[in-house]
């Protein structure tokens, strides 16, 4: 697998979540930035500022079974770009009853750019059961509002970081693929389609704007996995 491309002035915030103390789980978005670039330890500033953000904002909209643990920002610049993190044990709000491991909130994010997929998305280990609505499948729309809400405070406050090493400026969405490749595996005979990495990045989409889907997500497959 060939080396994805840089992507200049662009960070990467990757946020891990341990959920009920039996799981982890893993939270991606990228963020643009002018001046610099961020050193290794403004990146972990950023990280910190990042761990406080989410504590103020966004940890009421998340169980107090689920906790942030662990944050990392790396420069996409090049492969030897900087990258810093903060360690941490942030646990929602949000009391009993737990909806469970694996329930998420999916947040879409809307581009001017058309492609194969629909859209960007985010997928957070949001809520508890109380936030459910009584189908089982969908969050109150009162849920849906303040985590709208919260997640705008959330971005606003990244934005507005200082001391840093460079200016954040856009939440953004980051394309390293483009179209894909069917393969027939020799031994099923079944086909996959396989994505085509980029060999030169596109400049990153501007996010304008990110929204909580009503429907209840699932953690399932987005770097969930057991702690053993």
């Amino acid at each position: 697998m060939p080396a994805l491309p840089p992507i200049p002035n662009v960070l990467r915030i990757h946020m891990e979540w341990e959920l009920n103390t039996s799981h982890s789980g893993g939270s991606r978005f990228y963020f643009a930035y002018t001046g610099g670039p961020p050193t290794a330890a403004n990146c972990s500033s950023i990280a910190a500022n990042i761990v406080t953000l989410y504590t103020n904002n966004l940890a009421k909209d998340f169980s107090i079974h689920n906790a942030l643990k662990h944050t990392v920002v790396t420069d996409l610049s090049s492969s030897t770009a900087a990258t810093g993190n903060a360690d941490s044990n942030v646990p929602g709000t949000l009391a009993d009853p737990y909806a469970g491991v694996e329930v998420a909130g999916c947040l879409n994010s809307h581009i001017p750019r058309r492609y194969r997929g629909g859209k960007p998305r985010l997928f957070l280990p949001l809520g508890n059961a109380v936030v459910i609505g009584t189908d089982g499948a969908s969050w109150t729309s009162t849920f849906v509002t303040q985590v709208n809400g919260d997640w705008v405070a959330f971005k606003s406050g990244i934005a507005a970081m200082t001391g840093v090493g460079c200016t954040l400026t856009n939440h953004v969405n980051v394309s390293y693929y483009q179209g894909f490749a069917s393969v027939q595996n020799p031994v099923t005979k079944r086909w996959e389609n396989i994505p085509t990495p980029r060999s030169v990045a596109i400049a990153p989409d501007v996010i304008s704007l990110t929204t909580l889907n009503p429907t209840v997500s699932q953690q399932r497959r987005r770097r969930f996995t057991p702690i053993t």
